[in-house]
């Protein structure tokens, strides 16, 4: 299948450890590890996404949590690698996008060669397991704050037929995730220095949560 081009967004240099972890991501083997009932985010894919979006976040309390949820509901030991070399795909791509701004603005050579356009799962057929894949990649660019991600993945999610609920609520799992880190921080903090920056979210912030389908999203 060729490449899509559409709107860029996901680029990166392609030379580093994570070219290795894009070539997991997106080869087409295992992939109907992932096939699921689309049109409702059930339990196992909402830890799919939150796992991709807690590699994004950096939010280590968060993977030690839903690793072992996911292997409770049945997710197979490549479903969960596919998740977590997802999330890191996409946690990759601002560095690279800020390497090549640097570079742009200041002369620096930071990104050190050509750059890639290049998103979780365009070599896979346009099935069910390319969209969860794409749905964990929505989720994990709002755990790394990429919009230029989210811009690309967004619009080829519509392509491939997903709901506009299913992505809300990919988004939504990813901005839940992402939250938690500053949450543990602010109460780290509040320990260690007696501040009160703790502001600790509830957990019906998360939607998915919220619908009963999450069953321990990071809460």
């Amino acid at each position: 299948m060729a490449t899509s081009k559409a709107g860029c967004g996901c680029s990166g240099s392609g030379r580093d450890e994570s070219s290795k972890n894009r070539s997991a991501a997106t080869d087409g083997k295992g992939a109907e590890n992932l096939k699921v009932h689309l049109g409702l985010i059930d339990r196992k894919v909402t830890l799919l996404i939150s796992a991709g979006a807690a590699m994004a976040a950096n939010c280590e309390p968060c993977l030690r949590k839903i690793v072992p949820q996911l292997r409770e509901v049945g997710a197979s030991d490549a479903e969960i690698r596919r998740a977590v070399i997802t999330g890191q795909f996409v946690k990759d791509r601002p560095a690279e996008l800020m390497k090549q701004v640097a570079d742009e603005l200041t002369g620096t050579n930071l990104a050190e060669g050509p750059t890639a356009d290049f998103c979780p799962g365009d070599t896979m057929k346009r099935d069910d397991g390319y969209k969860v894949m794409m749905l964990i990649a929505a989720g994990a660019a709002m755990g790394a704050n990429c919009e230029p991600c989210l811009n690309r993945i967004v619009p080829e999610l519509l392509e491939a037929g997903v709901s506009e609920t299913d992505i809300r609520r990919a988004v939504e799992i990813g901005q839940f995730v992402k939250d938690k880190p500053a949450a543990i921080m602010k109460e780290a903090a509040d320990v260690l220095t007696g501040s009160k920056l703790s502001e600790k979210p509830a957990a019906e912030d998360c939607s998915a949560i919220a619908t009963k389908q999450a069953g321990g999203c990071c809460a």
